[in-house]
């Protein structure tokens, strides 16, 4: 068991132990150091008196918990079961606590988002600022809307869209479920067997219900037209990697999420889906209904014919045009269910 915790150590010790877990991983030392202060946030988070009806959820949760995309996904993305957030809004909603009209949609939007944004200003950013400075993780913490910041002192120069900060967004208008209880650790930790590092134990999103999450928001991305470019195309990157065998192949045959989903997105989607580098996308009426394929067309599908022709698979088409489609701001992802 290791006895000495890497926040014990002094600056230099630090940067020492990260630069052999480099040498010995994929990440560099500055995404290593990263990954450490998401854990140790998704460790306060969790032992909150709030954790237990947390769950995790996002693109970090299938790289780090599933294990279904081979990227290094730096943000927290958390899901406030809405039963217990709101339970004024969803008394009379059902098990799966949606909302029956277009119309509640959008008064349940509007009545969760400044209560949500006002529970993280004022509960959730002081307890975590005060749980990792007893930790030995020092931070600045700052709220906006939705949203955290938690920005500390880099023992590296960071590279790119990457910089010295936690971002984690908070929804709460789902139940989260199906969730199951996981250890999330540290990339370093299987380096360094002799350091302490953060550990952290959520309940996590079924990868299943992530992916058919991540792929019915490519269906809004395209139907804003935004292009934002190369940090927003992870949300490309991870619905189609989420589909190549070997990884999150299982998912595109995992029916029960998908039909899940489409129920909770039934009032989200009012047109039809514009085309995309030569992909069809389906109306919100068949996607709702039950015949819902995020793939551009059924020849090119991974679902179907995961060995079609890489030059002319509209999914080939879509990978590339990755670095330029993205998604909208979430102060305007109102389809875009938390």
């Amino acid at each position: 068991m290791a006895e000495t915790l890497f926040q014990s150590l002094s600056v230099e010790e630090r940067r020492h132990a990260l630069r052999a877990a480099q040498a010995e991983g994929p990440y560099p030392a500055f995404l290593i150091e990263k990954d450490v202060w998401v854990v140790a946030t998704l460790g306060v988070l969790f032992d909150a008196p709030f954790g237990n009806q947390l769950v995790f959820k996002g693109g970090t949760s299938l790289s780090k918990v599933w294990h279904v995309i081979r990227r290094f996904s730096e943000d927290v993305d958390i899901t406030y079961d809405i039963r217990e957030f709101a339970p004024d809004l969803v008394s009379d909603a059902g098990d799966e606590a949606l909302p029956p009209t277009r119309s509640q949609e959008k008064r349940w939007t509007r009545t969760i988002r400044p209560r949500l944004a006002q529970w993280v200003r004022e509960q959730v950013g002081p307890l975590i600022e005060e749980e990792l400075a007893r930790a030995g993780f020092e931070a600045r913490v700052k709220a906006q809307a939705e949203r955290l910041h938690i920005e500390y002192d880099p023992l590296f120069e960071t590279f790119g869209t990457i910089r010295p900060k936690v971002k984690v967004d908070f929804g709460a208008r789902s139940t989260g479920e199906p969730h199951a209880a996981q250890v999330v650790v540290c990339d370093a930790a299987s380096h360094l067997p002799d350091i302490g590092f953060p550990v952290a134990h959520p309940a996590v999103m079924l990868a299943e219900r992530t992916f058919w999450e991540k792929a019915t928001a490519v269906h809004v991305y395209c139907l804003q037209g935004r292009r934002r470019g190369e940090r927003w195309s992870r949300h490309w990157t991870t619905s189609l990697s989420s589909t190549t065998p070997g990884s999150g192949h299982a998912l595109w045959r995992t029916a029960n999420s998908g039909w899940r989903l489409r129920a909770t997105r039934r009032c989200s989607f009012a047109r039809t889906i514009p085309t995309v580098s030569g992909s069809t996308m389906r109306p919100r009426s068949r996607a709702a209904s039950g015949s819902f394929p995020p793939a551009p067309h059924k020849r090119c599908s991974p679902m179907t014919t995961p060995a079609c022709s890489p030059a002319g698979c509209c999914w080939t088409k879509m990978s590339r045009s990755a670095h330029s489609w993205s998604d909208a701001p979430s102060s305007k992802r109102g389809s875009t269910l938390g």
